[in-house]
């Protein structure tokens, strides 16, 4: 398993939109989700990390103004397509992904039936959509989105991930 310190920051909008600061660098990402469907669409734009303060500030001047910011660490294992990942200390808990990538819609179901497959196999319990959406809301309640960026200062959080995190190069 690979340990990675990460920080996800959540814009507090209608859309799935965030960004990833890890060792892996600074990564631009929007999530969707099929029609009724348990299978989530990403695009993802991977930046220099010399560029976030740029980007945060270009952000903040369109008015994505306000992020809940989750910093932990997870640990996560991937084989071709497949990734599995433990966060610690994120700010909705302690959890675990399970992730197939597809390309093609087709592929969904077979993707689904294997992430189901491989957390039986480990004895993995996984939440319905009902049960994840009350956990995230119990998980967030009470905390509030703030500014990346106050008096031209970046938030406490994005100064201790750039100051914990070694960037691969």
């Amino acid at each position: 398993m690979n340990r990675i310190v990460e920080l996800a920051l959540f814009a507090k909008g209608s859309h799935d939109f965030r960004l990833k600061i890890n060792k892996y660098g600074v990564h631009l990402i929007f999530k969707y989700r099929a029609k009724r469907g348990e299978a989530k669409f990403e695009r993802q734009i991977d930046i220099k990390p010399e560029h976030l303060m740029p980007l945060i500030d270009i952000l903040h001047n369109i008015g994505e103004t306000k992020w809940v910011l989750s910093y932990a660490d997870k640990f996560e294992a991937c084989k071709g397509t497949s990734s599995i990942s433990f966060k610690f200390g994120s700010q909705v808990g302690d959890f675990f992904e399970i992730e197939e990538l597809v390309s093609k819609k087709k592929d969904i179901p077979a993707a689904i039936n294997k992430i189901k497959k491989t957390a039986k196999e480990l004895g993995l319990q996984l939440w319905d959509k009902d049960t994840f959406e009350k956990i995230k809301k119990q998980s967030w309640e009470g905390v509030s989105s703030e500014p990346l960026i106050k008096n031209q200062i970046p938030h406490p959080l994005i100064i201790k991930a750039l100051s914990v995190i070694r960037f691969n190069a």
